[in-house]
């Protein structure tokens, strides 16, 4: 647990309404990041990373619904602050990289457009200053020629240009906190160690947090500072980098660094993790990995599940760890 958190998120429950009745698709998520620190989300494809996010700046889908818990962002509670301040905080002192630039950026509109689109909202900048200053912030995420990328859309650009487009829009206002959803999907290696180099560059320069959701361990284990694993919408482990790599705890944790390619390893080394993620409409146990866990005994499923410090900066919630 960070000692000086900027975002603390408690007891976060969230559920969806659908055809089908009501699913619950986050159970008491609690997170915490503290100024200038760096957390990694990591996890299955479904573990809820991205809908914590969602529901964090209140952009969740008109079907999501938040049922209980807190998101305290330097004291205020996020979840009950009135729209018009919430909107005013979004853009400036929260901002987020989303999953696909493609599809997060306006099409119709100029990279240099939409990032004016935001200091024209949040920044206390005349008119005519507006340009100038997109160019300046294109420059910083080290587009070449910021001037005439200025002009360009986004189907005139690379995959890789379009993502250090969007991350020139969130970081234009100089946010406080940063969510970076994804930031590297469907990049090729090398522009993703570049677009990763440039978030971590920028968030030393400003002093900025890093909410980092990805389902790369390694990525995390190189820009981290700390890791939470999910698992169906539960926090299971958190703790520094170096601990979740040498002394994970959780059997959750443990089978997600079995199944990751290592740099000494080969792909025969590799263990698949069994079962897959549980079906979120039917009724769930305490602990929602119970049902693909080698280890659960009958408190898995009686006993409620809660995050416990074990150790310094290390929370665990299970009833039969490592």
């Amino acid at each position: 647990m960070s000692t000086n958190p900027l975002l603390q998120v408690e007891d976060l429950s969230v559920s969806f309404h659908t055809r089908m009745g009501k699913v619950a698709v986050l159970d008491q998520v609690n997170l915490d990041i503290g100024k200038g620190e760096t957390l990694a989300v990591v996890g299955e494809s479904g573990s809820g990373k991205s809908v914590s996010a969602f529901a964090a700046l209140g952009i969740l889908d008109a079907a999501g619904c938040v049922d209980h818990g807190r998101v305290l962002f330097e004291g205020r509670n996020l979840l009950t602050l009135p729209k018009a301040e919430l909107r005013s905080l979004r853009g400036k002192d929260l901002a987020m990289i989303f999953q696909n630039p493609r599809t997060a950026l306006n099409p119709i509109r100029t990279a240099g457009q939409q990032i004016e689109d935001v200091l024209a909202c949040h920044a206390d900048l005349p008119r005519r200053a507006l340009k100038e200053a997109a160019i300046e912030q294109l420059a910083q995420v080290k587009i070449t020629d910021p001037a005439r990328r200025y002009h360009a859309y986004p189907f005139e650009m690379s995959g890789g240009m379009c993502q250090r487009v969007m991350i020139a829009v969130a970081l234009a206002c100089k946010p406080r906190l940063l969510i970076a959803d994804e930031p590297t999907t469907g990049l090729d290696v090398t522009t993703q160690m570049v677009i990763m180099d440039l978030i971590k560059e920028l968030a030393q320069a400003q002093g900025m947090a890093t909410w980092l959701i990805t389902h790369d361990l390694g990525l995390a284990a190189d820009y981290a500072d700390r890791i939470a694993v999910m698992h169906a919408g539960q926090v299971l482990e958190t703790a520094p980098g170096r601990v979740i790599f040498k002394a994970a705890r959780h059997p959750y944790t443990r089978r997600l660094l079995g199944a990751t390619p290592r740099k000494q390893g080969s792909l025969e080394d590799l263990v698949p993790i069994p079962g897959s993620l549980p079906d979120l409409r039917q009724p769930q146990p305490p602990c929602r990995f119970s049902q693909r866990c080698d280890r659960c005994i009958d408190a898995c499923n009686t006993t409620a599940l809660t995050l416990q410090n074990i150790g310094v900066n290390h929370q665990l919630a299970c009833r039969n760890p490592l």
